[in-house]
């Protein structure tokens, strides 16, 4: 999971810190 970027606002951030912060999207929608 860490090899995984995702885009924020933020600019490119791991997935696992991304994950902690919200749901993934993905998921959620």
């Amino acid at each position: 999971m860490d090899e995984l970027r995702i885009s924020t606002d933020q600019g490119m951030v791991p997935l696992s810190n991304f994950v902690q912060m919200r749901p993934a999207p993905g998921l959620t929608r």
